[in-house]
């Protein structure tokens, strides 16, 4: 008898949104170039040489840039390859501005302002994105080898970052997110409650996941505005 699927990530009270792995569908074709050796300016770690292999998912290309040192001991980065499969599970929606993804041996330099922000002297980046930079991935402390679900988690979070900051350049479509949120009246995960834009990014995370699955009704029932939302935005 087959293990019934644990849709409990949908319920409100997980740190993050992750899905079980058998919900991130691999199902975009995906073509990658040989590797290459060329100089980058990494979000962390500044200019250096770099490997770069060029992947072409929904028709896009998106540059893959991987760092020739290895992550100091005790932390961990996922590899070029877990990161070009993660692409197998975006949708086009989350690809449509995407344009690089940079795997980086040091932390997010932006950390000390979060940190701050969020009044969690703990907190740190596993990864952060937007139109111009792309997806950085940073150093995952006490994490040597990333497994794949998370890789393919975070890499649809961080794409629904994207997506909301091209949505989003029509105010109209902002505050309908905002009333959303209001009218569901709980966030689907605590990353999601520290803004409006984590919230969309866990709630492209979750509704992707979830959608076709036996955990879409539950989805549904707990953030119906929320999915009625991205339901007319990613048609």
């Amino acid at each position: 008898m087959a293990a019934r699927l644990d849709c409990s990530y949908l319920d409100g009270s997980r740190r993050r949104i992750d899905a079980p792995a058998e919900l991130y569908k691999h199902v975009n074709p995906v073509t990658a170039s040989p590797v290459d050796r060329v100089m980058f300016d990494f979000p962390a770690d500044g200019p250096s040489l770099a490997f770069l292999k060029t992947a072409t998912v929904h028709g896009r290309s998106v540059d893959v840039f991987m760092p020739l040192g290895k992550p100091a001991e005790g932390y961990g980065l996922p590899s070029g390859d877990k990161s070009i499969k993660a692409l197998e599970v975006l949708k086009p929606h989350q690809t449509k501005d995407l344009t690089r993804v940079s795997l980086n041996t040091h932390g997010n330099r932006e950390d000390a302002y979060w940190q701050a922000k969020y009044a969690n002297p703990n907190f740190y980046s596993g990864a952060a994105a937007d139109i111009e930079q792309g997806v950085a991935i940073y150093l995952w402390k006490d994490w040597p080898d990333i497994p794949q679900q998370y890789v393919d988690s975070t890499m649809s979070h961080e794409t629904g970052h994207i997506w909301s900051e091209s949505l989003w350049k029509d105010g109209s479509t902002k505050q309908a997110w905002l009333d959303a949120m209001a009218s569901d009246g709980r966030a689907p995960s605590d990353y999601a409650r520290q803004n409006e834009f984590e919230d969309f990014a866990e709630s492209v995370n979750m509704y992707f996941s979830s959608l076709g699955s036996p955990c879409e009704d539950r989805g549904r029932e707990n953030y119906r505005a929320r999915y009625r939302y991205l339901d007319k935005h990613s048609k």
